[in-house]
C-alpha cells in the first residue's frame, strides 16, 4: 500500500486541557517554501456518534491510499482508467479526518460546536507539512463522511463557516438530530451523576 505524508494535529482544547485532534494527510506535491492554497476534503467518521475516532474505517479507497503505482506517470495514466486513478490524493488535494465529541457524555449541541470549531482551524491556520505548508483554499473545500460522519457533512453544511462546495455522504444518517432527547440526554446523565445515588439511575 503506498503510504503518503500525514500527521496529527491538535484543533482544540475542552477545558483548557483535554485536546481533540484531526489527522492531515499531505497531496504528493513538489517541495517549496511558499505558502500554497490547497483544496481540502474534511472526513467524519463513522459509528452512529456513539464509537469510533478520526481513524476509524477511513475511506483509503478515496484518499488514494490503495494506489500501488504512480498515478503521475504518463504510461500509467494510458493503460488504467481514469476514474480508478482519480482520487484525492493524487489529485493534489489535501484530506482532513478529524475527531468530534460523540454522544454520551457529549451532547448534539457539543458536536456541532466542535464541526465549527473544526473549520474555523481549517480555515485560518496554515499546516506545515514535510515538503510544503498549505493553507485552505477558500472556495475549494467539501466534506465527506459514512453513516455519523454523513450526518456531520451535513451539519457542517447547515453549522459552519467555509460553507462546504460540495458533500460525499456515504449511507448517512438523517432526521433531526437536535431533538430534545439527544439534547437533553446529557443534561440529565449529569444530574442524575451529580446529585443522585448510583440506585436511581434510570
Amino acid at each position: 500500500m503506498k503510504e503518503y505524508n500525514h500527521k496529527t494535529i491538535e484543533y482544540k482544547k475542552l477545558n483548557g486541557s483535554q485536546p481533540i485532534f484531526l489527522d492531515v494527510y499531505f497531496p504528493p506535491l513538489p517541495a517549496t517554501k511558499e505558502v500554497i492554497a490547497l483544496p481540502v476534503i474534511v472526513n467524519f467518521h463513522p459509528g452512529g456518534l456513539c464509537v469510533g475516532n478520526r481513524k476509524s474505517w477511513l475511506p483509503t479507497w478515496l484518499i488514494g491510499e490503495y494506489l500501488r503505482f504512480d498515478a503521475t506517470d504518463i504510461h500509467v495514466q494510458r493503460l488504467i482508467p481514469r476514474w480508478y486513478i482519480d482520487r484525492v490524493l493524487p489529485l493534489g488535494y489535501a484530506f482532513i479526518s478529524a475527531d468530534y465529541r460523540l454522544l454520551i457524555p457529549g451532547s448534539a449541541e457539543e458536536t456541532i460546536e466542535d464541526l465549527q470549531d473544526l473549520f474555523k482551524f481549517v480555515a485560518t491556520t496554515s499546516i506545515e507539512g514535510d515538503d510544503y505548508t498549505f493553507k485552505l483554499d477558500q472556495n475549494r473545500i467539501g466534506v465527506c463522511g459514512g453513516s455519523s460522519g454523513g450526518l456531520c457533512s451535513y451539519l457542517s453544511v447547515m453549522h459552519c463557516s467555509p460553507k462546504p462546495k460540495f458533500v460525499l455522504s456515504l449511507y448517512g444518517m438523517g432526521g433531526d438530530y437536535l431533538v430534545s432527547h439527544l439534547v437533553i440526554l446529557r443534561l440529565r446523565y449529569r444530574a442524575h451523576l451529580v446529585y443522585r445515588p448510583i440506585s436511581m439511575l434510570k
